[in-house]
Protein backbone atom coordinates (compact mmCIF):
# COMPACT_ATOMS: atom_id res chain seq x y z
CA UNK A 1 0.00 0.00 0.00
CA UNK A 2 1.41 3.43 -0.95
CA UNK A 3 2.52 5.70 1.83
CA UNK A 4 -0.23 8.28 0.85
CA UNK A 5 -2.86 5.74 1.03
CA UNK A 6 -2.11 4.01 3.98
CA UNK A 7 -2.50 7.32 5.85
CA UNK A 8 -5.87 8.01 3.79
CA UNK A 9 -7.37 4.59 5.59
CA UNK A 10 -5.27 5.39 9.12
CA UNK A 11 -7.30 8.51 8.94
CA UNK A 12 -10.98 7.08 8.00
CA UNK A 13 -10.36 4.07 10.53
CA UNK A 14 -9.67 6.75 13.23
CA UNK A 15 -12.15 9.65 12.16
CA UNK A 16 -14.67 6.36 12.22
CA UNK A 17 -13.67 5.77 15.65
CA UNK A 18 -15.52 9.12 16.76
CA UNK A 19 -18.15 7.73 19.57
CA UNK A 20 -21.18 10.81 19.56
CA UNK A 21 -21.90 8.89 23.07
CA UNK A 22 -23.48 11.81 24.92
CA UNK A 23 -21.46 14.76 23.16
CA UNK A 24 -23.81 17.80 23.22
CA UNK A 25 -23.39 21.30 22.16
CA UNK A 26 -20.25 22.76 20.66
CA UNK A 27 -18.38 19.13 21.31
CA UNK A 28 -21.29 17.42 19.05
CA UNK A 29 -21.37 19.97 16.36
CA UNK A 30 -16.95 19.73 15.99
CA UNK A 31 -18.17 15.36 16.13
CA UNK A 32 -20.49 15.91 13.18
CA UNK A 33 -17.90 18.44 11.26
CA UNK A 34 -15.12 15.67 11.25
CA UNK A 35 -17.83 13.17 10.39
CA UNK A 36 -18.66 15.17 7.51
CA UNK A 37 -14.92 15.85 6.30
CA UNK A 38 -14.26 11.96 6.39
CA UNK A 39 -17.14 11.24 4.54
CA UNK A 40 -16.08 13.78 2.09
CA UNK A 41 -12.77 12.45 2.12
CA UNK A 42 -13.95 8.86 1.05
CA UNK A 43 -15.89 10.56 -1.73
CA UNK A 44 -12.18 12.04 -2.76
CA UNK A 45 -10.42 8.70 -2.44
CA UNK A 46 -13.16 7.22 -4.33
CA UNK A 47 -12.61 9.35 -7.39
CA UNK A 48 -8.62 9.58 -7.10
CA UNK A 49 -8.60 6.15 -8.39
CA UNK A 50 -11.27 6.22 -10.89
CA UNK A 51 -9.84 8.52 -14.33
CA UNK A 52 -12.28 6.85 -16.08
CA UNK A 53 -15.26 7.60 -14.50
CA UNK A 54 -13.91 10.55 -12.97
CA UNK A 55 -17.01 12.81 -11.66
CA UNK A 56 -15.67 16.58 -11.53
CA UNK A 57 -18.61 17.61 -10.30
CA UNK A 58 -18.41 15.06 -7.10
CA UNK A 59 -14.88 16.32 -6.56
CA UNK A 60 -15.55 19.73 -6.24
CA UNK A 61 -18.75 19.17 -4.08
CA UNK A 62 -16.39 16.91 -1.34
CA UNK A 63 -13.92 19.32 -1.19
CA UNK A 64 -16.07 22.12 -1.14
CA UNK A 65 -17.60 20.11 1.92
CA UNK A 66 -14.30 19.72 3.55
CA UNK A 67 -14.13 23.70 2.67
CA UNK A 68 -17.27 24.58 4.55
CA UNK A 69 -16.35 22.78 7.86
CA UNK A 70 -12.59 23.78 7.89
CA UNK A 71 -13.95 27.84 7.38
CA UNK A 72 -16.25 26.64 10.56
CA UNK A 73 -13.68 25.32 13.04
CA UNK A 74 -12.29 28.55 14.70
CA UNK A 75 -15.92 29.18 15.41
CA UNK A 76 -16.25 25.93 16.80
CA UNK A 77 -13.96 26.33 19.32
CA UNK A 78 -14.26 29.57 20.03
CA UNK A 79 -14.55 28.67 23.44
CA UNK A 80 -12.86 26.09 25.41
CA UNK A 81 -15.41 23.26 25.83
CA UNK A 82 -14.03 20.63 26.99
CA UNK A 83 -16.63 17.87 28.21
CA UNK A 84 -16.95 15.16 27.32
CA UNK A 85 -16.64 12.56 25.06
CA UNK A 86 -14.30 15.37 23.39
CA UNK A 87 -10.86 14.61 21.84
CA UNK A 88 -9.81 18.35 21.55
CA UNK A 89 -6.45 18.59 24.16
CA UNK A 90 -6.70 21.78 26.49
CA UNK A 91 -3.84 22.97 23.83
CA UNK A 92 -6.15 24.84 21.81
CA UNK A 93 -6.98 27.78 24.01
CA UNK A 94 -3.57 27.95 24.91
CA UNK A 95 -2.83 29.28 21.10
CA UNK A 96 -5.51 29.73 19.06
CA UNK A 97 -3.64 31.66 16.31
CA UNK A 98 -1.98 28.49 15.28
CA UNK A 99 -4.94 26.67 15.98
CA UNK A 100 -7.10 28.83 13.40
CA UNK A 101 -3.87 29.07 11.29
CA UNK A 102 -4.35 25.07 10.80
CA UNK A 103 -7.92 25.13 9.82
CA UNK A 104 -7.14 28.29 6.94
CA UNK A 105 -4.94 25.96 5.90
CA UNK A 106 -7.36 23.00 5.40
CA UNK A 107 -9.39 25.08 3.87
CA UNK A 108 -6.98 26.56 1.25
CA UNK A 109 -6.35 22.56 0.42
CA UNK A 110 -9.71 21.70 0.00
CA UNK A 111 -10.82 24.64 -1.98
CA UNK A 112 -7.73 23.65 -3.93
CA UNK A 113 -9.04 20.45 -4.40
CA UNK A 114 -12.46 21.26 -5.48
CA UNK A 115 -10.45 22.60 -8.78
CA UNK A 116 -9.03 19.53 -10.34
CA UNK A 117 -9.54 17.88 -13.58
CA UNK A 118 -8.31 14.18 -12.92
CA UNK A 119 -7.73 11.73 -10.44
CA UNK A 120 -3.91 12.01 -10.22
CA UNK A 121 -4.07 15.92 -9.53
CA UNK A 122 -6.67 15.07 -6.81
CA UNK A 123 -4.49 12.59 -5.55
CA UNK A 124 -1.85 15.28 -4.75
CA UNK A 125 -4.74 17.61 -3.66
CA UNK A 126 -5.66 14.91 -1.42
CA UNK A 127 -2.13 14.69 0.11
CA UNK A 128 -2.06 18.50 0.77
CA UNK A 129 -5.97 17.81 2.82
CA UNK A 130 -4.30 15.09 4.37
CA UNK A 131 -1.03 16.74 5.68
CA UNK A 132 -3.46 19.52 7.19
CA UNK A 133 -5.50 16.84 8.61
CA UNK A 134 -2.34 15.37 9.95
CA UNK A 135 -0.97 18.85 11.24
CA UNK A 136 -4.00 19.71 13.41
CA UNK A 137 -4.84 15.95 14.70
CA UNK A 138 -0.84 15.61 16.12
CA UNK A 139 -0.70 18.32 17.89
CA UNK A 140 -4.37 19.48 18.82
CA UNK A 141 -6.17 15.98 19.32
CA UNK A 142 -6.32 13.40 22.17
CA UNK A 143 -5.25 10.17 20.75
CA UNK A 144 -7.19 7.20 21.55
Amino acid sequence: MKPIYAFFAVFALGASAFAHGNATGAVLERMEGMKSIQAAMKVLGKQANSNDTFDRDLVSAAANDIAVHAHNIPALFAEKDMSMPTEAKAEIWDDMDAFNTLAHDLESAAMAAATVQNGDDLKSAMAAIGASCKACHSQYRIKN
